[in-house]
């Protein structure tokens, strides 16, 4: 991951995935009082991505029950199938 940099959930080596969740606080003036959250956002995923890692963004709208099924989809294919943990262990030892 990018130095002093989190995200919301993480798959490390050999995936070097991540996915962000855009919820309510990254649009509500609560959050976003100077209305500069989104390029902050974009900053964040340019640094990530800078590391070398994927990053799938998510909004709440992908999260509702409506979109729940394309979005299970979508987080699917950017997953890729499971990694061969077994063979990962075995190379470690």
């Amino acid at each position: 991951m990018a130095p002093r940099t989190h995200v919301d959930v993480a798959w490390p080596l050999p995936l070097k995935r991540c996915i962000e969740v855009y919820g309510g606080v990254h649009f509500g003036p609560l959050f976003d009082r100077d209305g500069l959250r989104a390029a902050a956002d974009a900053r964040k995923v340019a640094r990530v991505q800078a590391a070398g890692w994927q990053v799938l963004v998510l909004t709440s709208d992908d999260l509702t029950h409506q979109n729940w099924k394309d979005t299970r989809k979508r987080v699917e294919a950017f997953l890729g199938p499971p990694p061969d943990y077994d063979m990962l262990e075995q190379r470690r030892v």
